[in-house]
């Protein structure tokens, strides 16, 4: 069970860079040291100590990055989700645009 527990943890984290970098909102390379530290988890368990240090810093870094591109992230909404308004050609979010129209 640990092993299957150990793999499932790596699937996560795989997918978890892969909604990082299709975010838009995200830095793109955070998720790579993150989902490299969880997918490196179970060899790591055969190497060295230094190795095993090396390993936790490199998961480290992935969290603390991921974390960081959390809080300084720019738009909740992507560009390709607004609409321009036909009166002023301002950008206008899809809601407010179904207000004016109704």
């Amino acid at each position: 069970m640990f092993v299957v527990g150990l793999l499932l943890l790596a699937v996560g984290a795989v997918l978890v860079a892969i909604a990082v970098w299709r975010s838009g909102t995200l830095s793109r390379w955070s998720g790579i040291p993150f989902a490299l530290g969880f997918v490196l988890y179970m060899p790591q368990f055969f190497g060295t100590q230094p190795i095993r240090v090396a390993h936790g810093l490199l998961v480290a870094l992935g969290c603390i990055w991921v974390a960081v591109s959390l809080v300084t992230g720019q738009s909740p909404r992507p560009p390709l989700l607004r609409r321009q308004s036909p009166e002023s050609g301002k950008h206008m979010a899809d809601k407010d645009a179904h207000q004016i129209s109704v």
